[in-house]
Order: structure tokens, then sequence, then C-alpha cells
């Protein structure tokens, strides 16, 4: 995406408001729908909707030059991905892995989100060092919190946390208090400067409330893990759709013929209908066979099967972002 010098938004106020407030509030939401539905029920649509639908749209954002380099850099570590994923498994068993994931997750979560406050890059008032202090220490401190409490994991299996003492965590939540007061306070200065960006502003306290609920409000270790979960993944897909506006905006491109259509800047949502469509083909392949016997196995199944491919993606978009970086 590219970074304009003085410009407020990244794209335009309703691309922006739909990545930050569309997709805080589409997370809380399920947060909510599972108070009334079954907790599968949230899982199940997490995962279909938004979870291996970020997933397809990583293809669209992969920088290939040629079959060879393909094989190198994406398909051969995909497929290492899956079958460390599936030995640990099998080997540990799947609560050992979720719980490893946990970890990860959080980390990833976390390096996107800092991704995207960068992307705002030379707007006015976007970079501060209590911005940055802010998007690393709220997801510090819910991992704290939600170690100290231990409990059950994802789908109520049994987890194996980290030895975190509640007095540590105690102490993280105080400390992530002061560091909001302070970041208040210098948003609040940047405002009467006139110097305040609107959109990295909603972005950072979009990002404090989405981990806030996912680790430190809500206490179902899953329904907060879909919280970050669906958050994360709804701007991720915003985010490579613009990132693809920008490669192919200008026109239709004969070797990327579909990837150029759905990347012309009026066609976001036809963007997003088609990713979800070949999601949900990979969905069904990964629950499928198993759905008819039970629901609850089918969604484990399918969880299971998305970690080794999130996983994967993590590997991807590492790559990615430190390639844009340089």
């Amino acid at each position: 995406m590219q970074r304009i010098e003085g410009r407020k938004w990244l794209r335009s106020r309703g691309f922006d408001a739909a990545l930050q407030y569309g997709a805080a509030t589409t997370a809380v939401g399920f947060v909510a729908m599972s108070s009334v539905v079954s907790l599968t029920t949230v899982v199940s649509a997490a995962l279909w909707l938004v979870g291996y639908t970020h997933i397809v749209a990583t293809f669209t954002r992969l920088d290939v030059s040629s079959a060879r380099d393909a094989l190198a850099r994406y398909v051969l570590p995909a497929v290492l991905v899956v079958f460390i994923t599936g030995w640990t498994a099998g080997g540990v068993g799947v609560p050992a892995l979720l719980s490893a994931y946990f970890y990860l997750h959080a980390l990833h979560a976390t390096q996107q989100s800092a991704w995207i406050a960068d992307l705002y890059g030379k707007m006015p008032g976007e970079r501060d060092r209590w911005s940055s202090a802010l998007l690393y220490t709220v997801p510090l401190v819910g991992v704290l919190v939600r170690s100290a409490e231990g409990g059950t994991g994802e789908l109520g299996m049994e987890a194996r946390w980290l030895p975190v003492p509640s007095a540590a965590a105690t102490v993280g939540v105080s400390l992530l208090f002061v560091v909001i007061f302070v970041w208040v306070i210098t948003r609040l200065r940047r405002a009467w400067k006139e110097e305040l960006s609107l959109g990295h502003t909603a972005h950072v306290t979009a990002h404090l409330t989405v981990f806030a609920f996912g680790y430190i409000m809500v206490d179902d270790v899953t329904v907060g893990w879909v919280a970050i979960e669906v958050w994360h993944g709804l701007q991720y897909l915003l985010v490579t759709w613009s990132q693809n506006v920008d490669r192919y905006g200008q026109g239709l491109d004969p070797e990327a013929r579909l990837l150029s259509v759905l990347s012309q800047p009026g066609n976001r949502l036809v963007y997003g209908v088609v990713m979800l469509s070949f999601a949900t083909v990979l969905y069904m392949a990964a629950v499928g066979p198993r759905m008819g016997a039970s629901v609850a196995v089918g969604v484990t199944l399918a969880l299971t099967a998305y970690v080794g491919l999130h996983l994967w993606q993590m590997f991807v978009d590492a790559m990615s972002w430190f390639r844009d970086t340089r």
C-alpha cells in the first residue's frame, strides 16, 4: 500500500472506517454471538467466514517469478509446516499443539497490527513511542493474564500454559493502564496542535479494544481467540485487497487477469466474495468427512487443519513483511 506525505487515510475515509471500526465491531459481534449460540457454531463460522478466507487471500499477494521460485519459497515450506503440524498433533496431542499456537497467534496478530500501523508512514502525527508501546503492551499483558489464569484452552481442551505468577499479570495490567493514560494524553496534545492522524489513532484504539476483549475481558479462551482472529483476518483481507489495487488498479494484467479484475478500485466486495468461495471449498475439504458423524469433531478437525495452514501463512507473511520493509 502506498504511503503519501500528508495523506490522512490509507485509501479513503470509508476504507479506513471498515478497516478499523468495521473489523473491530464484527469481532465484538462474534463475542456477543457466543452468548446465544453454541461455541462450536461460533468457531465454525469464524473459521469459514474469516479464517480460511484470509488464508486464501494470502495467495493473491505472493511474489513469485517462476515455478521453481514458488516451489522453493511457498510450496515446500507449506508441505513442511503441515507435516510438522500433523506430526505434533499425533505425537503430543491436539491440546499441546493448540497451546503452542495460542502464543504464536498472539505474536502474529501483534506483528500484523504493528505493520498496519507502519503503513500510515509519513502521515502527520502517525509515529510516537507511546503508540508503539501500546501496540505491544496490550497483547503482552493479555498473554500474561491468560497464562496466569490457566484453565482450559481452545474448545475446552486441556492447555499447557507458560508458568506466569498472578502477581506478574497484576503488575502487567497496572502498567497497561499507565501506558493507556499517557497515550491518551499524547493524542490529545496532537489533536490540540492539529497534528493528529485520525486513521492511525483509530487503528491503535481498535487494537487496544480487540486485544483487551480477547485476552483480558472475555473469560473463555476460545471466544477470545475468535475475537482476535476475526479482527485480524478482516484487516488482512482489506489490506491485501488494497495492496493489490496499488499493483493492478491502473488496468488489467493479461498474465493475472482474474486477480487484476478483482483488484480494481470498485471491486472490494467482489474480491471478498471470491475469496470466500475458494475458502468454502477448502473448509469443506477439511471438515466435510467428519461433520456428519459429529459437529464437534468436525470443527476440531477444521481448527487443527487451520492451525497448520495459519502457521504456513505466518511464515509467508513474515517473508513479505521483511520484503516490504527493505
